[in-house]
């Protein structure tokens, strides 16, 4: 580590050989900030760059500073960037007692990483023991399930093993408890190379079938290098990565930046003294919002779907207590309240009842933005007011059919696949279909149209359809696909019921969207004002070649297609 980096500290209206090292350490270290853009090579420290750096350094969790202060150059160049930051979770092989529980909580740690297992014949003695999981919590301490059974060469990577690990993992964390969605975080201990990474998915696609199967009670992560987590989320998306940045020797963390869906990052091993007691324990860096690991077991109800299905039995409630209108449709209007029910969204699909929204409010019912909940397929964390507006489009207007597209297209994937189709041409990206298996609905990566994104269009489609085919009430279809069996097969659905089931359908009706003529004069005015807002002048959609749109297509129909292979 570059001790002397401590006399160069730099703000902005700085300039000079420093500035230049800086602003290139930026460069290098490519989407590692909250909006996933990159920094430019420069001379001067201006405004662009200390706005760069505040993102990086939020993303990262260290202070933002807007500065290059000593934690934020050894971010930039070190995988574990300054190991004695201040952090609040740590993780260990070793029981946690009581009075160890009590000091690391003293020390200002809020949560231990545990293994849940350790394979037969070892004689570590690092799983879990009775009446730990009580010590840590009564010390007010978090614990992070933790797996690894070997993990430490190629061959233990197999789908055969990943689907037996899963499976026992899933049986280790109910025994102990753990409530539905806990993260358990699955161990990659070697230094994985580039041409290794298939296998390591097969692996981890092994284990998300085991959790599937045994009911998506718990959500898979991922621990290992850099690389490692990208590699794992992009191809088996895997929503949490747990990197293991003081293995600093890895390749996998040389070259490659934080992925955007780290929650834990291992920074240093050390020996932690709980008065006469010592043993060895790694800090660990915490991105705030993030997974933050288990405060209790055995509560049952408890999971942030159960939350937001009984939000949505109140709304629909005061509904039928409205007296007026139809239930459904009034729920679908407050619960998109308010960024989508303004002037533009009135436009374009009609008044609501604001007489109900206030009546909503008076019974003390606040905003469905406000009761986001981790999906019980994919472990993302889904915004209901997105998926309501979806629901809201397609419950309004239909659904437009196979190589067709209207406005509730505007409101769900095809507004969102227009915002992406504009971020491809913003890029220094040739290839679209490329970008498409880049970025587009990956864990890992910072996009206008991430995996919540696409979850959320669906479910809001499926909603719909549902409802306009008879169904119940949005309480019972929302419950059918969260907390039924619907998640388990919603990509395959969704493709069958608006795209025909066939890749031609998907390609035909996303150009439609983005290309074809509208007959709905407002729907195209609006498209093209879209466009026109997201996308260099000369790469509208209609102006780029067809085998380059085709690729575009092509892309967004071979992630759906990736999806549902791995449901």
């Amino acid at each position: 580590m570059p001790w002397g980096l401590r006399a160069h500290t730099l703000a902005e209206g700085d300039s000079g050989t420093w500035v230049q090292l800086f602003s290139a350490a930026c460069v290098a270290n490519g989407p590692s900030n909250t909006s996933g853009d990159i920094a430019s090579f420069s001379y001067q420290f201006g405004p662009k760059l200390a706005s760069w750096v505040k993102k990086f350094q939020s993303f990262s969790a260290i202070a933002e500073s807007g500065k290059a202060d000593f934690d934020t150059w050894a971010q930039l160049l070190v995988a574990y960037g300054n190991p004695d930051r201040a952090v609040d979770c740590c993780d260990t092989r070793f029981t946690i007692t009581p009075s160890r529980a009590k000091a690391l909580h003293a020390a200002g740690y809020r949560a231990v990483g545990r293994y849940l297992d350790e394979p037969a014949g070892s004689t570590l003695n690092k799983e879990i023991q009775p009446g730990e999981l009580d010590a840590i919590f009564s010390a007010g301490l978090r614990v992070i399930p933790l797996w690894q059974y070997d993990a430490r060469k190629l061959a233990d990577f197999t789908y055969a093993n990943g689907y037996s690990h899963g499976r026992k993992a899933h049986e280790r964390a109910e025994g102990y408890g753990f409530n539905r969605s806990t993260v358990i975080y699955f161990a990659v201990d070697y230094d994985a190379t580039q041409a290794e990474m298939d296998k390591i998915v097969d692996y981890f696609i092994g284990v998300n079938d085991a959790l599937k199967s045994n009911g998506s009670k718990y959500i898979t992560g991922v621990y290992g290098s850099r690389n490692v987590c990208a590699s794992v989320a992009g191809g088996a998306f895997v929503p949490y990565a747990y990197v293991s940045g003081m293995s600093y020797g890895f390749s996998g963390n040389l070259g490659f930046p934080l992925p955007q869906n780290w929650a834990f990052n291992q920074i240093k091993e050390f020996n932690f003294s709980a008065g006469s007691d010592t043993f060895a324990l790694d800090r660990v860096s915490h991105r705030p919002g993030a997974d933050f690991g288990q405060n209790s077991v055995n509560q049952s109800g408890s999971s942030s779907v159960d939350q937001f299905i009984a939000y949505v039995q109140k709304v629909y409630d005061a509904a039928v207590a409205y007296g007026k209108g139809n239930a459904n449709e009034l729920c679908l209007q407050f619960m998109r309240w308010e960024k989508y029910t303004d002037s533009r969204w009135v436009k374009l699909f009609g008044d609501v009842d604001n007489a109900f929204i206030q009546f909503c409010v008076d019974r003390g019912l606040g905003r469905a933005r406000d009761q986001e909940y981790l999906d019980p397929s994919m472990g993302v964390t889904i915004s209901p007011d997105h998926l309501i507006a979806s629901a809201a489009g397609y419950f309004l207007k239909g659904n437009a059919g196979v190589g067709k597209a209207n406005r509730a297209e505007l409101a769900s994937w095809g507004g969102d696949l227009l915002t992406f189709y504009g971020e491809w041409s913003r890029s220094d990206n040739a290839s679209p279909l490329d970008f498409c298996r880049r970025t587009l609905a990956r864990p890992d990566v910072a996009s206008t149209f991430s995996l919540s994104d696409l979850i959320e269009d669906i479910d809001g489609f499926t909603v719909a359809m549902k409802l306009k085919a008879g169904g119940t009430d949005i309480v019972t279809e929302l419950r059918k696909i969260l907390l039924g069996g619907g998640h388990k097969t919603r990509f395959s659905d969704f493709k069958a019921a608006r795209f025909g089931n066939t890749t031609d359908g998907v390609k035909k009706s996303a150009k439609a969207f983005l290309e074809d003529d509208i007959s709905d004069t407002l729907l195209s005015t609006t498209r093209a004002v879209l466009i026109d807002r997201n996308c260099p002048i000369h790469k509208k959609p209609w102006l780029e070649s067809d085998s380059v749109m085709d690729e575009f297509y092509r892309g967004f129909a071979e992630v759906l297609q990736r999806l549902i292979d791995q449901q």
